[in-house]
């Protein structure tokens, strides 16, 4: 009988110890999942990559796209206008929602027009009052060197999208640092500043600076104004070469730096700068120029 009441014991001993090992492994494995859950990240948040960007003249946008922009802007275009062809890329886990770019421009310039000596005129002394200098002098721009474009793009994880803005600016020359706005507040920006040139930037020829200068230079007589200083005509005309080879290397760096040396354009700088020297010995300005 006690033999009974042992093994039947046992048996109930054996059977709440199975199903408490049971519990103990279900509750472990239970544990284990949720801190293997707590341990592992989170889906990784949107990255937004600005892949390329570039302006680009419109003569030089594809055909089939030229046309879409101008149909999208509902109306007829006249000559040449400026597209920024951006591509961005995600290089997150998460949708990314782009919803603005902002231009900040910086080295604007707008190309030159010589400046030449001027005629100095011995008015009478009773006109002194009607040349008086300017009181004031006011300014204004012609474009903002900041701009915020409002755009809507939805770009899905792991996913490319390329998108084109066309710009209306009356510079001829500028960089611009290009950040795109997506997700609330985050931002992405081009590695290096974008430049732009026109096609045309104003600027004179060397022909036309030759005969230009000559012919004021005859005008003036023995002495002329250059930038408000009265001097030799001379002199006047010499610095007045020096400053427009500066501007012809001004500009001939300018279509460098955006590789267009060697375009028609570019070409015809280099040319012109080149016959500076020529220019002075035309005008007997191959003299030594004294400091003003």
């Amino acid at each position: 009988m006690l033999e009974v009441i042992i093994a039947a014991a046992a048996g109930v001993f054996g059977a709440a110890m199975g199903s408490w090992a049971t519990l103990r492994s279900a509750r472990s494995a239970h544990r284990t999942a949720l801190e293997a859950a707590r341990i592992a990240p989170e889906p990784k948040e949107a990255d937004v990559e600005v892949v390329d960007a570039f302006y680009v003249l419109s003569d030089d946008v594809d055909p089939e796209e030229r046309r879409a922009l101008v149909e999208r802007e509902q109306q007829d275009y006249y000559g040449t206008w400026v597209v920024l062809d951006i591509k961005l890329r995600n290089r997150g886990g998460q949708t990314a929602y782009v919803s603005g770019l902002h231009l900040q421009l910086s080295d604007i310039v707008n190309g030159f027009r010589p400046v030449l000596p001027e005629v100095i005129y011995h008015a009478d002394p009773h006109m002194g009052a009607m040349r008086a200098a300017p009181s004031y002098l006011y300014k204004t721009y012609l474009e903002n060197e900041s701009r915020k474009v409002r755009i809507s793009q939805v770009l899905p994880p792991g996913e490319t999208d390329r998108f084109l803005v066309s710009i209306d600016t009356p510079q001829s020359f500028f960089r611009t640092r290009l950040t795109i706005e997506y997700n609330a507040g985050r931002v992405a920006e081009a590695r290096t500043k974008l430049p732009f040139l026109r096609a045309n930037p104003a600027w004179m020829n060397a022909s036309s600076m030759l005969s230009e200068l000559q012919r004021r230079m005859e005008q003036c007589g023995t002495f002329a104004d250059w930038r408000g200083q009265q001097m030799p005509t001379a002199d006047a005309g010499r610095l007045c070469l020096d400053e427009y080879e500066q501007n012809l290397r001004d500009l001939a760096a300018i279509y460098t730096a955006v590789g267009r040396e060697s375009d028609t354009n570019g070409a015809a700088v280099r040319a012109s700068l080149a016959r500076v020297p020529s220019m002075r010995q035309e005008l007997g300005l191959d003299r030594h120029v004294p400091e003003p």
